[in-house]
């Protein structure tokens, strides 16, 4: 037992020491990875973008569109066999459907919307403590096998609608289950700051970071128009050009922040459409696009000389 609290707490010091070191880091925002409808040549083009840099990177929305981990686990063994260390980001819940009305059957606690599941957050009564405790489990259930060969930072929910204290209760909560990285996913961009081992997450290409060297940025919520088949609005938003995406990038670069790109064929979101359930949606990565992504990930478009991360160690090792 004291041999056990003695690596959790040494895994606690290492996620705070100092991040002066720490560099960018470039990914892909991949939260339908675990979907029935993710198939096997997306996946494929999926991890021929990623895999190019240090530390290859993905971010996954749990459970929302799939169980299936069939991807998920050849993204882990291909970068494995490169004896690279990969990171993904895993968001809890998706507070963004939750939000829009959005949410499908594999959500978590999908039958409450944001003004009853933040009176939930409040309040903490013991069984919903015990589905926290259950769903953090499950998702380190799903990492376990890799954990000695990558990294993994756990969100409170994507685009959270909480109010601050109902947000510090779930992260509590979160804390005593989930040993590695914490982040808060915020669509309010609220000005209280979370706590400084905290991630701060920031969406959509014309987003800032606001805490150095703990920032990832995701273009979630907003598409881009240099790409095969995108160029919509999404969320009111005007697509993203090629020159904002590299200086949305040069931003993150600068405070030594994880960033994801995002468009919304990647999520099954099109133009002039209904957006789908969840489930049902269908995805596109297409082969013509794969140049010009690889090309960002690996940062040689950005008049920067570093790629990828070369001490994320400093901040994410456990």
């Amino acid at each position: 037992m004291l041999k056990k609290f003695s690596i959790i707490l040494l895994m606690s010091l290492l996620l705070v020491s100092n991040t002066a070191s720490a560099k960018y880091l470039i990914g892909l925002s991949t939260f339908p990875i675990q979907s029935d409808n993710f198939e096997e040549a997306d996946c494929n083009r999926v991890i021929k973008m990623a895999k190019g840099v240090s530390h290859p990177a993905i971010a996954i929305l749990y459970n929302t569109f799939g169980t299936n981990k069939t991807c998920l686990e050849k993204f882990y063994n291909t970068v494995e066999e490169q004896k690279k260390r990969h990171i993904t980001e895993i968001h809890f819940s998706n507070e963004a459907g939750r939000r829009t009305g959005n949410v499908d059957k594999k959500d978590f606690l999908r039958n409450y919307n944001v003004k009853q599941y933040n009176k939930l957050l409040k309040e903490m009564p013991d069984w919903f403590q015990r589905r926290i405790k259950r769903r953090v489990r499950s998702i380190k259930k799903l990492v376990r096998p890799h954990r000695k060969k990558g990294y993994f930072i756990l969100s409170t929910g994507l685009e959270d609608n909480y109010p601050k204290q109902a947000w510090y209760n779930l992260y509590y909560q979160i804390k005593r289950y989930w040993p590695y990285a914490i982040a808060r996913s915020n669509v309010k961009h609220e000005t209280w700051v979370a706590p400084e081992n905290v991630w701060d997450e920031r969406h959509a290409y014309f987003s800032s970071p606001k805490k150095p060297n703990r920032c990832i940025l995701n273009g979630d919520g907003q598409d881009i128009d240099f790409l095969k088949q995108t160029g919509g609005k999404v969320s009111g938003y005007e697509p993203a050009k090629y020159k904002q995406v590299k200086r949305w990038l040069n931003r993150g670069i600068k405070n030594n922040c994880i960033m994801f790109l995002w468009t919304a064929k990647w999520q099954g979101i099109e133009e002039n459409k209904r957006v789908s359930k969840p489930l049902d949606r269908e995805f596109t990565y297409h082969k013509q696009d794969m140049p010009v992504i690889i090309h960002l990930v690996k940062g040689k478009s950005l008049n920067d000389t570093r790629v990828g991360i070369e001490s994320i160690d400093k901040i994410l090792s456990y």
